[in-house]
């Protein structure tokens, strides 16, 4: 899912110009959707019973490799061209957005509008607070 998605975004993006004041350049910025890396309801139904699955192990690897790979051979076309992320506020976004764009000095909105279409138990997320202490990087939903 997320690789793909991630593609798609770094190669058709959803754009945003805005107007650099000192150079009088006007600088297109890309807006960056997130969804996820591998979570426990992927590898496993049982898991469609219980509510806003994290990230498996293989998740968080899947993760790690996609920042790395980010960095190294994409980091100009991609992190230095978006303007705002925007991720949902189910715990398998939050903790993939978290890894991707730590330390980068981009925007991220948690909207709770896109997110999962419920289908099962697992589309449920966390109660805000509870939510905010497990992920406290991210400090205000919109």
């Amino acid at each position: 899912f997320f690789l793909n998605f991630l593609g798609l975004i770094m190669n058709d993006p959803v754009e945003e110009k805005t107007n650099n004041v000192e150079s009088g350049k006007c600088i297109t910025k890309k807006v960056a959707l997130i969804r996820h890396a591998q979570a426990l309801h992927n590898i496993d139904s049982k898991y469609f019973d219980y509510a806003d699955n994290g990230l498996t192990k293989a998740g968080h690897t899947q993760v790690v490799s996609m920042r790395q790979k980010l960095l190294k051979e994409h980091k100009k076309e991609f992190y230095d061209t978006i303007g705002v992320v925007f991720t949902s506020p189910l715990l398998r976004a939050l903790q993939t957005t978290h890894a991707i764009f730590d330390g980068m000095d981009i925007p991220i909105h948690v909207c709770v509008d896109p997110t999962e279409l419920w289908s099962a138990v697992c589309d449920e997320g966390t109660d805000k607070q509870q939510l905010l202490q497990q992920c406290p990087a991210f400090k205000s939903f919109s």
